[in-house]
């Protein structure tokens, strides 16, 4: 959205993480007041994605384009909420029950300068709220870094926004804990893991392992130790996967075939494997070849070929042979796969199955080229389908509108997107179907839809008559 200048005003802005980072908020509308914010946040239906706790909020800009403060945010319970005032969380941050002054600590509202000051709190539970806190300046965390309470420093050690030097203090703590939780940060820099690789704690040294930071000669070096978590980390080098995915342990070659950075070579041996689990995860892995999918779009076991369907590396020919598959949730796998593949619904376009150029015609991400190619196939139900898909040019539902077949001319008069010259043939047609499925278009003419409701066939007039473009009319007009 281009930015202009104005006065005070409002924004609803998005954001995909649950502490609102101004920066990274992209603009969804302006509004005068807040009033006109909020209807548009509720009308646009906004509300947060599956991996976000709060998505959308409404912001107050001045005149010079600074953010004052969030005024709303819609939660994942899809309701609306107002956010307590800046100066409301630093009175409650002098509060004497103690429940409320770690609310504000752990509130990522509260300000910085209000955070600080709770970081020296005389109860732990509320320095360790600081602690968890990703707004908390990192002078502050540095500081907490020294508490004496083990909880405090252990979270100061797991925030993700604690700086590196920070981090490296807590990983010489002479508490094993707080060691672990540096090992385990993504955030702790590579040169710690590597000395926390050798901790004298096995605890630590498998967070070491697990952490995506560390140092890929020292994964090889804790592969013998820790073979399940090195075989789950995506910095482990090709190498050593290919090491661990000869191992006895199952669960090892399981690890190394869902892993994202295990080479082709490696996940085509696993394809073999005797292990159902294993042939799942390779099948299932973004990064295994055509090849290896072909070959494995094949198996016995129809959830490994389901997965085969659903790979994005699936070759066309592989997907083509999965869509005829005998069981039903492979071969709906294999057509959802072709979504926007041209190239596949080109081919399948003109397969010998009926049943197949079908599911084309079907297809709503179907190119309309071959859309229109389809609405001249022999078979009515093929013409059918193109008749109802909603994807399909109002050109070709003009041609669509003079088939023979009375099913194929009421999907045309059903279709919003049928040009109103043609819903006027289809009011008048001498089938009474299609007469139904113009009634009941919104997009049919005023004047037909009127023409249908007041006619003679009973049945017509009340379909007419609920039409909302029709009932919409009609309060106009008594208005």
């Amino acid at each position: 959205m281009e930015k202009t200048k104005m006065g005070l005003h409002y924004e609803v802005r998005e954001s995909s993480s649950s502490a609102w980072d101004f920066d990274d908020m992209s603009t969804i509308s302006r509004h005068d007041t807040i009033r006109e914010a909020l209807d548009y946040m509720i009308n646009a239906n906004a509300s947060p994605d599956d991996d976000s706790l709060y998505s959308w909020c409404v912001v107050k800009i001045d005149e010079n384009g600074k953010v004052h403060e969030v005024e709303y945010e819609m939660c994942d319970d899809g309701m609306l909420h107002s956010i307590p005032r800046s100066s409301e969380l630093v009175e409650l941050a002098e509060h004497e029950d103690v429940e409320i002054r770690q609310d504000v600590a752990s509130n990522f509202y509260t300000p910085p300068e209000t955070l600080a000051l709770l970081a020296l709190d005389k109860d732990w539970r509320v320095r360790r709220e600081v602690a968890k806190n990703s707004h908390t300046p990192v002078e502050v965390l540095a500081k907490l870094a020294t508490d004496n309470e083990y909880i405090v420093r252990s979270f100061v050690a797991w925030n993700r926004h604690t700086p590196p030097e920070t981090l490296a203090l807590l990983a010489s703590d002479k508490d094993w804990r707080i060691r672990g939780q540096a090992a385990h940060n993504p955030s702790t820099p590579s040169e710690i893991l590597a000395g926390l690789s050798s901790d004298k704690v096995i605890y630590v040294r498998r967070f070491v392992a697990k952490n995506p930071s560390t140092p890929p000669d020292k994964l090889v070096s804790m592969a013998a130790e820790s073979p399940y978590l090195v075989a789950k980390n995506p910095n482990t080098p090709f190498a050593s996967l290919d090491t661990l995915a000869e191992v006895e342990d199952v669960n090892v070659r399981r690890c190394v075939a869902e892993n994202p950075s295990t080479s082709p070579t490696t996940l085509a041996g696993l394809a073999s494997d005797e292990s159902r689990d294993i042939r799942i995860k390779v099948a299932n892995n973004p990064h295994t070849t055509s090849d290896t999918l072909a070959s494995m779009a094949e198996d016995e076991d129809s959830d490994i070929r389901e997965k085969v369907a659903k790979n994005p590396s699936t070759s066309p020919d592989a997907l083509i042979k999965l869509m005829k598959d005998n069981e039903y949730w492979v071969s709906i796998m294999a057509k959802s796969n072709i979504h926007g593949r041209s190239d596949i619904l080109a081919r399948l376009s003109r397969d010998k199955d009926w049943h197949i150029r079908r599911d084309v015609a079907e297809n709503p991400h179907t190119p309309v080229k071959i859309l229109a190619e389809l609405a001249l196939d022999e078979n009515r139900d093929i013409r059918k389908a193109v008749a109802y898909n909603p994807s399909t040019l109002p050109e070709t539902l003009t041609q669509l509108a003079d088939d023979k077949d009375r099913e194929v001319r009421w999907l045309v008069a059903a279709n919003p997107h049928t040009p109103p010259d043609k819903l006027i043939e289809l009011a008048r047609d001498k089938d009474g179907w299609p007469r139904r499925a113009t009634a009941a278009n919104p997009s049919t003419p005023p004047e037909i839809l009127t023409e249908l409701a007041l006619g003679d066939d009973k049945d017509i007039c009340i379909i007419a008559q609920r039409n909302p473009s029709y009932i919409l009319q009609n309060t106009v007009e008594i208005n």
